[in-house]
């Protein structure tokens, strides 16, 4: 066709499918991925249409539309957008666009309104009624079709594929181009019917189909090799028994036995009649049913298959034969007529092949079965995470209790979400806190800032105020430096500095470091240690977690007087701990207590940021671990386990 489109999509998949379809279909596509290029490649009038996404990086559609019409460049636009509320096509229109699409949209549609404001602009040619090669004529009126004098009938998909052929002269049609204008395979960005077999859940149910026909099939052939063995031994056995029947009765007879018993044995019905022959050295018959001698039959064989016709017989029938020779030099042949055992074998094997055909069938609607349930299984968690990703935080994956991977996925995705959820909140959290507590210590700094008391001119009560002003100040740095520690731990930076640490040590020089204090608090610290603890860890910070633990105890274990620091083996890890003797908290406010700036005093009479335990929480999770506020009996236990 040789029209030229511009197409304006920041989403890589839409814009790979729209470009290959349309190129496909004849058109030269430029494409733009951000709002600000659109409007610089569309500015110079020089496309038949432009399809312009709505949600667009650096410049909105709208903004892009509103700047085209505003320098007068009518080019038809056609919005492509996920918003597809009256009020947002209505206000699409109204602002300029020549149509609105919503997305997710068919390629067909998107073509036949392109093709639309073609003809609207006078860049297309006329309609087309008949479509010609050759003498193959189709008239899209009528529906008829005729090459030469003769109408040929056709059903409707065949009609389609037919016009989209005689629509396309030498031109390679494309999958595309028929699954869009023959079978109305629709657009999905994430789908390809056409690249089915690449998608692992194709692959699975190929290869699940493929085992299952191997398995069936082997087992089909199995019993079809079994059952002719069995039926070829069941003949050769019978010929065998009849052989050695008539020998004992030549031995123990002689040939007048042996005439009576070939005798009695003809006379009898049998289901698989018998063959006898008694001949002289020379081939010449003497007793049987048998006319000759077969001249393939040796003197001597065990088994051999043969058309023979018997005596009184107007068809050849098929035998299975032994011979020998008797002591005398005469030839004995004996056998029985195979003919019913061989129409059930083929039988048999008839049975076995339409079991093959139906197995094949079966095994490929399990297969796919097999691949429809797994697509639905993935489709939960997929449909779950779309969710989440549009802003749900509260969705998780259903978990359909049977304990297996597809449970075992969603309770993995379900414990990350959980874990999104969580920070999400105490980022919230920390913003609510952040509007409370760092006003505190910066907004009296204003006060002094701006004041001018006369009656202060003394250096002395202009010093207190800008001591206690420094003392907020590093209040505020000590709030921020904990939160950027957090922040840190939280992103796992500092696992690289894990060491081999004494336990004991590490707990002796905390006790050491911060006796003073609690000697000054009314507190004695004692370490409970295991001798020769040795873990991987960042000293600093553990430390620094341990200390924010017994500062708290010698701020909040109010008519306490022992803080005890342990370390102990625990499971297949170790537990650290710092207990106190004082009231404790409550087992219902402690996960407030954990909280990111949570405080359990209300009025905040207590000097501090709610940030302490955030912390100690965070180097334990930096280590693969945990934090637990449990009941000491009297008092607190903060237990951090590894």
């Amino acid at each position: 066709m040789g029209h030229k489109l511009l197409l304006v999509e920041d989403d890589e998949a839409t814009a790979a499918y729209i470009v290959k379809g349309m190129s496909e279909e004849g058109f030269t596509v430029d494409r733009a991925d951000n709002g600000r290029d659109g409007l610089f490649l569309a500015s110079d009038g020089s496309y038949d249409a432009i399809v312009l996404d709505r949600m667009l990086p650096g410049m909105d559609g709208m903004a892009v539309l509103g700047a085209l019409r505003a320098a007068r460049i009518e080019t038809p636009v056609i919005i492509l957008s996920a918003l597809g509320t009256p009020d947002d096509r209505v206000g699409g229109l109204t602002s300029g666009a020549d149509d609105y699409l919503v997305k997710p949209f068919a390629f067909a549609e998107l073509l036949a309104r392109i093709r639309l404001l073609l003809r609207k602009r006078g860049a297309a040619e006329g309609a087309v009624t008949k479509l010609n090669s050759g003498d193959l004529e189709m008239d899209l009126l009528s529906r008829r079709v005729k090459r030469g004098a003769r109408v040929i009938d056709l059903q409707p998909r065949e009609f389609r594929l037919l016009e989209y052929f005689l629509r396309h002269p030498d031109q390679v049609i494309t999958r595309t181009m028929l699954l869009e204008g023959v079978w109305d395979y629709h657009f999905d960005p994430g789908t390809n019917v056409i690249d089915l077999a690449r998608s692992v859940t194709a692959r699975f149910v190929i290869v699940a189909f493929l085992v299952q026909l191997t398995v069936t099939g082997g087992i089909l052939l199995f019993v079809q090799q079994s059952s002719q063995r069995a039926l070829a031994a069941e003949q050769k056995t019978l010929v065998t028994e009849l052989r050695d029947d008539l020998v004992s009765a030549w031995r123990a007879g002689g040939d007048e036995g042996l005439r009576r018993i070939i005798d009695a044995r003809l006379e009898q019905a049998h289901a698989s009649p018998p063959v006898i022959l008694l001949a002289t050295a020379r081939q010449d018959p003497i007793r049987g049913n048998l006319g000759d001698w077969p001249t393939v039959i040796p003197a001597r064989t065990d088994w051999q298959a043969i058309e023979l016709y018997r005596t009184g017989s107007d068809r050849p029938e098929l035998m299975g034969v032994s011979s020998t020779t008797l002591p005398n030099g005469e030839l004995l042949l004996a056998g029985h007529v195979i003919s019913s055992s061989v129409r059930l074998a083929r039988v048999n094997e008839e049975a076995i092949t339409a079991a093959l055909v139906i197995g094949v069938i079966f095994a490929l609607l399990s297969a796919l079965l097999i691949g429809r349930v797994l697509s639905n299984q993935i489709q939960g968690v997929v449909g779950t995470a779309r969710e989440v990703g549009e802003g749900r935080l509260g969705r998780r994956v259903p978990i359909g209790g049977s304990g297996d991977a597809f449970d075992a996925l969603g309770q993995a995705v379900n414990a990350m979400l959980d874990r999104i959820e969580a920070l999400v909140s105490q980022l919230r959290m920390m913003t609510d806190g952040l509007a409370h507590d760092l006003r505190s210590p910066v907004h009296p700094d204003q006060g002094v800032a701006r004041a001018r008391d006369p009656r202060d001119r003394g250096r002395r009560p202009r010093w207190r105020r800008w001591n206690a002003s420094r003392a907020r100040r590093t209040t505020l740095l000590g709030m921020l430096s904990t939160a950027l520690l957090i922040s840190r731990a939280e992103a796992g930076i500092g696992r690289d500095r894990f060491v081999d640490t004494d336990i004991a040590g590490l707990l002796e020089d905390l006790a050491e470091v911060y006796g003073p204090l609690a000697e000054d608090r009314g507190f004695e610290i004692a370490v409970e240690a295991e001798p020769g603890l040795q873990v991987a860890l960042h000293r600093e910070l553990v430390g620094q977690a341990l200390g924010n633990l017994i500062e708290n105890a010698t701020k909040y274990a109010e008519g306490g007087h022992r803080i005890t620091v342990r370390a102990a083996r625990e499971g297949g890890g170790v537990a650290l701990s710092v207990a106190d003797d004082g009231p404790g908290i409550p087992e219902e406010r402690r996960a407030e207590a954990l909280s990111r700036f949570g405080r359990l005093d209300p009025a905040r009479h207590v000097t501090g940021s709610g940030l302490g335990l955030s912390l100690v929480e965070a180097v334990a999770r930096l280590h693969q671990g945990s934090l637990a506020l449990e009941d000491a009996g009297p008092g607190l236990r903060a237990v951090i386990r590894f």
